[in-house]
């Protein structure tokens, strides 16, 4: 039995490395393909672009429904024609053929785990996705499957391979450590020092009292991020407090509530501690293995309750709490941390799939019997965490996939009219929760509405030339909706949150695309006034933060001139 598990490893994973020849390609693209896809082949001047794209969105198509093998054919087959240097778009179908890669090697260790060969394959995704530690100790893994005794020439061979893979990760894993010690540094000294309140904390702190005594007179209060960010540097404070008591389980639950109510509160501290809590969750949940896949979770599930009734609850339901936030605080540590939003994006993909799954599946199950992970507003703030990790794929994405994720969204914005918040409401979640999840998602609708046609979105050029076009088009459409997408997006947000002034100035931008008219200058001295009267309330708050650092002061002071210059054209 074990060599047949072996075998069927070996040809796993074999299977994995076979590339078709480019008259594979070329026959599979034109004969399996729709109509459209045919005269694409053969009609577009580049034909290869053409049949990339195509093997592409195959691929895209085939990882979403769990065809990892399938789908890796398809990346491989896009990337077979590159003769050239590396371009983002190639380097996304090679991080996507990686991810495949990590997925099927997972699969053929559940095969056989002593199988060494898989983990040297195991190793090589990890390192192309830059897990280069988890790289360093798969093949350190690797190694060790290996015989001992009476060495063949085959085994010595490996052996060779798989220490210098090692050394590679190794070497790999100390450059990119200090690459990301160098970068956070950098960004902490701009926002303030890293043993000390972020400054924008240390100001809602001292807006604090104040907003308490005007609400206790009974006076008029706004909406604020104060208490959003408060309430989220209390929760990460409290989770630092129980790591040092080494409550692991308090830590976990705190620290996945506090970056689901605003990750911006995040010190390079509590990076650390998010590491260090990541590498202790394993001990908290013996129901299954911690890197265990999504597919095999919901099994385990489902046959615990099958076997133990309610009864298999009170395991079943931390097992599942600690499982989900513990790939929630991993996706944070590896976007703010390393940079690393593909891992990023695929831990809140699963996320956000178990906990969808899990109040679909169990919806007839108590709240307080399932678990808080299958709140609403649980659910609402994973699902704003992973449109967010969209926004990110969409600018880097070509028109197929972005039309496909302003699709995701569209549905995710009738699923949210179709279940507002209920009356009383924590006014925190409402935030959190209901508004911003809400507002990345139009963000997602603005920014694929100003893609559209020829543009490239708020590029100057094509806005002056629209400025003055006297005939109206698709394009002054499709900017006007942008404007009005991101519009929504700022009020999703309070005024004194630097995204309310910063998504107004966007569509002000836009608003120069739509067609002239008196209606139009209007709306924007209408826009731009408040952006005028919000940036004072944000400065209270946000005078420094981690979107100074790229462009937000440049970006009002631009909207700010586009202000004065419409002014004085008015007089």
């Amino acid at each position: 039995m074990a060599n047949k598990k072996i075998g069927n490893a070996e040809e796993l994973v074999d299977a994995l490395f076979e590339d078709k020849q480019f008259t594979d390609l070329l026959s599979n693209a034109f004969w399996t393909g729709t109509l459209e896809d045919q005269r694409r082949c053969v009609g577009q001047q580049d034909g290869l672009q053409a049949l990339r794209e195509f093997s592409k969105a195959k691929g895209d198509a085939l990882f979403r429904e769990g065809k990892y093998t399938e789908a890796l054919e398809q990346y491989s087959d896009a990337l077979k024609p590159v003769e050239k240097a590396v371009t983002p778009d190639d380097a996304i179908l090679y991080s996507n053929r990686s991810a495949c890669r990590l997925k099927l090697k997972q699969q053929a260790i559940e095969l056989d785990p002593s199988f060494s060969k898989a983990y040297a394959r195991l190793a090589t995704a990890q390192q192309e996705l830059q897990e280069y530690h988890l790289s360093r100790l798969s093949w350190e893994m690797a190694l060790q499957k290996l015989p001992k005794t009476n060495l063949t020439q085959p085994v010595l061979d490996r052996i060779s391979e798989y220490t210098t893979g090692r050394d590679k990760a190794h070497d790999a894993s100390i450059k990119h450590d200090y690459e990301v010690q160098t970068r956070i540094l950098n960004t902490w000294k701009q926002t303030g020092s890293v043993d000390t309140d972020l400054p924008w904390i240390a100001s809602a702190k001292e807006m604090k009292p104040r907003l308490v005594k005007d609400s206790k007179e009974g006076a008029s209060t706004r909406r604020t991020c104060v208490e959003y960010l408060l309430r989220a540097h209390d929760d990460l404070a409290g989770a630092a407090r129980a790591l040092k008591d080494q409550d692991y389980m308090t830590a976990l639950t705190l620290m996945s509530n506090a970056v689901l109510t605003d990750y911006r509160v995040v010190q390079l501290k509590d990076l650390y501690n998010m590491q260090d809590v990541g590498g202790k969750s394993g001990s908290l949940c013996n129901t299954w293995p911690a890197d265990s896949t999504l597919d095999f979770i919901k099994d385990v599930a489902l046959k615990r309750l099958e076997t133990d009734g309610e009864g298999a609850w009170d395991t079943l339901r931390p097992a599942l709490d600690v499982t989900v936030r513990a790939w929630i605080c991993d996706a944070i540590f590896r976007d703010r941390y390393h940079e690393n939003r593909i891992g990023s994006a695929e831990l809140l993909t699963w996320a956000l799939e178990m906990v969808q799954w899990g109040c679909e599946q169990w919806k007839d199950v108590r709240e307080e019997v399932r678990g808080k992970i299958f709140e609403t507003t649980f659910v609402r703030c994973v699902q704003k965490l992973y449109i967010e990790s969209l926004s990110w794929e969409l600018f880097a994405s070509k028109p197929p996939r972005q039309k496909e994720i302003f699709e995701i969204t569209t549905r995710l914005l009738s699923e949210f009219e179709a279940q507002p918040a209920p009356p009383g409401t924590d006014p925190v979640l409402l935030e959190v929760a209901y508004n911003q999840s809400k507002s990345q998602a139009l963000r997602i609708q603005a920014y694929y509405y100003s893609s559209l046609g020829e543009t490239t979105g708020e590029d100057y050029g094509t806005l002056q030339r629209l400025w003055f076009s006297g005939f109206p088009s698709q394009e002054h459409k499709n900017f006007a909706l942008a404007a009005e997408c991101y519009v929504k997006v700022a009020e999703g947000f309070p005024e004194d949150d630097e995204n309310y002034a910063v998504f107004l100035g966007h569509a002000v931008r836009l608003t120069c695309g739509a067609m002239q008219s008196v209606a139009r200058t209007t709306l924007q001295l209408s826009l731009l006034e408040r952006v005028r009267l919000a940036i004072p309330k944000m400065e209270k708050i946000w005078t420094r933060s981690y979107m100074v650092t790229k462009y937000r002061d440049n970006h009002l002071n631009r909207v700010l001139e586009f202000e004065q210059d419409l002014v004085s054209q008015r007089i």
